[in-house]
């Protein structure tokens, strides 16, 4: 989204109000065109087929992740949305690496936010993070794979129990989780996986960055469906 910053100070108009009229009028038309011009090129840069060429042209490694960024907004504009049944399904029609990378996408920000334990609240769903799994394995993310699976086996005795504390409301979890047998447990491994992703001087954090390493590597992974 654009914005355009006039100034600190505030405008003092002196003009009759017929004049004041027209000058907000040229003010908004300015505004709409402006933004109307950002809508267009990204509309345009979305369109352009990811190829491997283009991945191989991304000289900065925040060039190819912003690319990287634009192609599964593309393919995937709507996210998870409620029905995380269908975008399992449709994370499988994709290429395995843009696949994977979509399927990590969601635990980064729990990872950023919360732990490995309010993940399986968020995310309440195991084909979802089973998806989440191959992913990270996928991407060759192997003590990240490693931490998520031990969490994931550790949440399956309370999987029921979290279940139906969601189904009366998320706060039911919120009261129920905070020093639970659940979190005691996660927790060693959620303060890992914080290590593991806490920001390096001059690299990108978290789980993402591993979609430039994947894609520097296997950009054939990214752009074809593999037999």
């Amino acid at each position: 989204m654009g914005f355009v910053y006039w100034g600190e100070a505030e405008v003092h108009f002196t003009w009759h109000g017929w004049v004041k009229s027209a000058a907000f009028a040229l003010v908004a038309v300015v505004v709409v065109l402006h933004h109307s011009v950002l809508t267009l090129a990204a509309r345009i840069g979305c369109a352009m087929p990811l190829t491997e060429a283009r991945i191989r042209e991304c000289a900065s490694d925040d060039d190819l992740y912003e690319l990287l960024s634009a192609e599964l907004r593309r393919r995937l504009p709507d996210e998870e949305d409620d029905d995380l049944d269908e975008f399992v399904s449709k994370l499988r029609a994709l290429p395995p690496g843009l696949r994977a990378m979509a399927a990590i996408y969601q635990l980064d920000v729990s990872i950023c936010l919360d732990d490995l334990g309010w993940h399986f609240a968020n995310w309440h769903h195991r084909p979802y993070c089973e998806e989440t799994l191959w992913a990270l394995r996928e991407l060759e993310a192997t003590e990240e794979a490693e931490i998520f699976a031990q969490a994931y086996a550790l949440a399956q005795p309370h999987w029921d129990r979290i279940g139906g504390l969601l189904e009366n409301g998320f706060d039911d979890f919120v009261a129920w989780y905070p020093d639970s047998d659940l979190e005691k447990a996660t927790m060693p491994l959620t303060r890992r996986m914080w290590e593991l992703c806490k920001t390096t001087e001059g690299h990108r954090n978290g789980l993402l960055r591993y979609w430039v390493i994947y894609a520097r590597k296997y950009p054939h992974k990214v752009v074809h469906m593999l037999a």
